[in-house]
């Protein structure tokens, strides 16, 4: 007979409890297992101790630790929970980039005001972001640094650099320290750039347009050089502080340069368009056109029924070259190879005084002509009264305003003084003019009006290879043979 074996008797284990610092060092998780079969169980404050030996002091929850112990005892099982949290570092702000220049806004009406009158102004800037050299144009505001924080052992921890975003500096950009603030200045004029993919801004000294331009596109308004690869539309206005180039043809448009104007083909005017321009105007032809160069005109092909001035020369001598009708002024020289048509077009040229400063001394004598009037009309109402009379024998309420008329009509006679004192200089600048010279270089028409400072003539035959210069002693225009 077999004996059966005793069952075996279980094996008592004590309780144990296990930490683990994590994340850095900003955690700490206790693991805690009860005892079996009658196993010592764990003891909180020995758990506490064993914490506080191994350095793990601060953002300890005692609480914590006797609760996940006690847990653990009521589950029979292995319990694990955080007991320990250390303060973690706070992030500083990243820098911040601002640009200080703002494109001009399109209206939300596009109304000058003129609706009343049944027209309206559909004109508007293009968003450029036109800058001048030494202007702030952008400002970026250092990160600020954030706050450390410590870990459950009690050792700080530093905060993480805060990024600086702030697109780099970089063609005709220079970048100012002051304290916090870096200041972004312009080296040179010209439209600024913010480049986000490759996070840099620059200028640049060009604005180009790839296509036509139109008025709906909005008008070219820019400090520098303006670049057309195309043509200019009817009322389209592009306006530069530099030179204007255009590969195209410009039509009933405005076109103002500070510099130069380069038309590769022609100028349509249609009697309405005007091209301006602070230094030479260049064109293949112009018909219907208005023209007005601080330098010199040059027309390769010939002009139609242009209004042209010119402070420096008129030149139109390439191929046909020809002048036909219209108004041409030129302060030096006109160059033509020929004069008018056989049909007599109305055709008039001067050289010799300057456009700009007649136009100013016809302004001034306007205007010397409305003060001459508000003159007459203030002593007409104030007689003989002068600011330095007592006003006192007039009734108290009308003192104050004839007081004011007075000191408007000094202000006016001052200004009339002013205006004869301008006026003197731009006629003593006319006469002093050295003159200038009308030369034909094939055919010069019937009919063609020429003058030649002070000198005019009517051309009455039909006249070749010419020059026409004034003659001083008769106060005439001499025509010559070209030799």
């Amino acid at each position: 007979m077999r004996r059966s074996k005793p069952p075996p008797v279980a094996q008592s284990t004590d309780g144990r409890a296990e930490f683990e610092a994590l994340d850095g060092d900003m955690t700490v998780t206790l693991t805690v297992t009860p005892p079996t079969h009658g196993g010592t169980p764990v003891n909180p404050s020995e758990v506490l101790e064993a914490l506080w030996d191994a350095g793990i002091a601060h953002g300890l929850d005692e609480g914590r630790v006797r609760s996940l112990i006690a847990r653990s005892h009521e589950l029979g099982g292995p319990v694990t929970g955080v007991v320990a949290s250390g303060t973690p570092p706070e992030p500083g702000t990243p820098s911040r980039f601002e640009v200080l220049v703002q494109p001009t806004q399109r209206p939300v009406e596009l109304d000058s005001g003129l609706r009343g009158a049944g027209l309206v102004d559909y004109h508007f800037e293009r968003p450029i972001l036109n800058v001048h050299e030494g202007q702030e144009v952008a400002r970026k505001a250092a990160a600020t640094e954030g706050l450390p924080g410590i870990d459950v052992f009690g050792r700080p921890v530093p905060p993480p650099p805060a990024p600086d975003r702030a697109p780099r500096p970089t063609f005709r950009v220079t970048a100012q320290e002051d304290g916090a603030i870096t200041r972004y200045l312009a080296a040179e004029s010209g439209e600024l750039r913010v480049d986000e993919p490759h996070n840099t801004v620059y200028i640049l000294t060009e604005y180009m347009h790839r296509g036509d331009v139109t008025m709906a596109q909005g008008d070219i308004v820019f400090v520098r050089d303006v670049a057309v690869i195309g043509n200019i539309g009817e009322r389209a206005v592009v306006r530069a502080g530099g030179n204007v180039q255009i590969t195209g043809l410009v039509g009933a448009a405005t076109i103002e340069a500070g510099g130069k104007v380069t038309v590769s083909q022609g100028i349509v005017g249609g009697g309405r368009g005007l091209v301006s321009a602070g230094g030479d105007v260049d064109a293949a032809f112009a018909e219907n056109a208005t023209i007005r160069s601080g330098g010199n005109v040059i027309i390769r092909k010939g002009a139609l029924n242009s209004d042209i001035s010119a402070r420096g020369s008129v030149v139109c001598n390439q191929g046909r070259g020809s002048i036909v009708g219209g108004s041409t002024r030129a302060g030096r020289l006109v160059d033509v190879r020929r004069l008018g048509a056989p049909a007599s077009v109305q055709t008039e040229v001067v050289v010799g005084l300057d456009w700009a400063l007649l136009e100013r001394r016809d302004e001034l004598r306007a205007e010397i002509g409305r003060c001459v009037e508000n003159m007459r009309k203030f002593d007409q109402s104030l007689g003989p009264i002068t600011v330095d009379d007592q006003l006192t024998r007039f009734p108290q309420e009308i003192r104050a305003n004839i007081a004011k008329a007075v000191r408007q009509r000094v202000a006016l006679a001052h200004h009339l003084e002013e205006l004869r004192a301008e006026l003197a200089s731009i006629l003593a600048d006319l006469a002093a003019s050295p003159g200038g010279v009308v030369r034909v270089l094939g055919d010069a028409y019937p009919g063609v009006k020429v003058r030649v400072r002070d000198a005019q003539t009517v051309i009455t035959e039909a006249l070749n290879h010419c020059l026409m210069v004034e003659d001083r002693q008769s106060g005439g225009v001499r025509i010559g043979t070209l030799s």
